[in-house]
């Protein structure tokens, strides 16, 4: 069946629906949410990526959690660089405790 003459097609009429209206606004909330993992996920990588705390495996193995469980993943691993950074052992002193006063038993 064709519409009345003169009514027009009307391509957007059933977002008028209450329902799927609501599942047009629910899906650009997913765009968003997607975007901002995704951004999530790309700050976490760079942040393991610099770090000079792991070594190649560990950088490999951790990039493949972040993008595999994306939200888990990316807060374990931020998680883990901040802890680090966190509790890093001071540098180590220097064995001649005087910097360089050759003093005499002074």
């Amino acid at each position: 069946m064709s519409p009345a003459k003169g009514a027009g097609w009307d391509g957007f009429a059933a977002l008028r629906r209450p329902i799927f209206r609501a599942l047009y606004e629910m899906s650009s909330y997913i765009t968003y949410s997607l975007i901002a993992l995704i951004v999530f996920n790309i700050y976490v990588n760079i942040r393991l990526l610099i770090s000079p705390l792991f070594n190649r495996f560990q950088k490999i193995a951790q990039s493949i959690i972040i993008w595999i469980l994306p939200l888990l993943g990316g807060m374990f691993v931020c998680y883990l660089i901040k802890d680090i950074d966190r509790n890093l052992p001071p540098p180590k002193s220097t064995s001649n405790q005087n910097y360089g006063n050759d003093s005499i038993g002074v």
